[in-house]
């Protein structure tokens, strides 16, 4: 199937076959399935950043040696763990979709990172203050606002797929 099928005004989605929605983009149509495995290489690059900074920097505060905290790194893990899962799930149901996991993953690291942001908001607003404060508000915001971006793109196509099914 062709990932352009036309160009025509006032189409937003159709369906010709077996999970070959057709999502309309600025330049035409776009095969959920395509998404779907664009969405699982993403992550599959995500898990790896995510992995390499929250190592870095769990390291680089101590985290690491606290007991406490690394209870808290086990969320990390576990959300760094579906990614994973979700992708290869993803890679090895093609071309059948299988965007579920992906989809708790997003979920599961959105809201960690949303906690995260909601932390720092709070720690702000109490009058303390943030090592590297601007750089950590933004990276931390815009790391939320990107996983709550993905579980919204993710959670669309698991929708789309089950209309079909």
């Amino acid at each position: 199937m062709s990932d352009v099928l036309a160009r025509s005004e006032g189409v937003g989605i159709q369906a010709s076959g077996q999970f070959d929605f057709l999502v309309r983009t600025g330049g035409g149509f776009m095969n959920l399935r395509k998404l779907e495995t664009q969405l699982a290489n993403f992550t599959f690059g995500w898990a790896f950043v995510y992995l390499c900074l929250e190592g870095c920097v769990s390291f680089a505060e101590g985290h690491m040696l606290d007991p406490l905290h690394l209870l808290h790194e086990v969320v990390h893990v576990i959300g760094m763990g579906l990614m994973l899962y979700g992708v290869v799930h993803s890679w090895r149901a093609a071309p059948q979709s299988a965007a579920g996991i992906l989809c708790a993953a997003w979920a599961w690291t959105g809201a960690d990172w949303y906690r995260a942001t909601s932390d720092r908001v709070v720690e702000l607003a109490e009058g303390h203050s943030l090592d590297f404060e601007p750089i950590k508000m933004w990276v931390v915001a815009g790391f939320t606002a990107v996983t709550l971006v993905c579980f919204g793109l993710a959670l669309f196509i698991v929708v789309r797929s089950r209309l079909r099914a």
